[in-house]
């Protein structure tokens, strides 16, 4: 049985209003590498589902925007900052996984950059990858 962790909502194109949604998974509640996305388009009103995205194709920036200009002064500086490297969503664990998952804006700090490829349907984009990121 999927469980359901989250939503992100984004316009694709022109328009004034949301038109395709990301909606995030789990097909066991509690094993983090089970996560995938599902993405929809809105068409005349109603939700169709245009692809779907492994955990393994879905990125996340672990340290935020703010964590690597740190870096880059104290780099700049000549002191040594590590940086958390970035992971895989289906790598994370179960309870960081749901924070994140569940504070994507507009009500959280996390933000989804989108590369789309050419889909099997002329009239939609196909996902091919999710960077997941915090810009604070």
């Amino acid at each position: 049985m999927t469980t359901s962790i989250g939503e992100y909502y984004y316009m694709y194109g022109s328009g004034s209003s949301p038109n395709r949604r990301i909606q995030f998974f789990k097909e066991t509640e509690h094993a983090p590498e089970t996560v995938f996305a599902v993405v929809d388009a809105k068409v005349t009103g109603n939700w169709q589902k245009i692809c779907e995205v492994a955990g393994r194709l879905i990125n996340v920036e672990i340290s935020s925007t703010s964590e690597k200009i740190c870096a880059i002064k104290a780099e700049r500086a000549g002191h040594p900052y590590t940086l958390k490297p970035d992971k895989k969503l289906s790598e994370i664990v179960d309870d960081f996984q749901k924070a994140i998952l569940t504070s994507l804006e507009p009500e959280g700090n996390w933000r989804i950059g989108i590369t789309n490829d050419i889909g099997n349907d002329p009239r939609f984009e196909k996902v091919a990858q999710l960077n997941i990121f915090n810009p604070s």
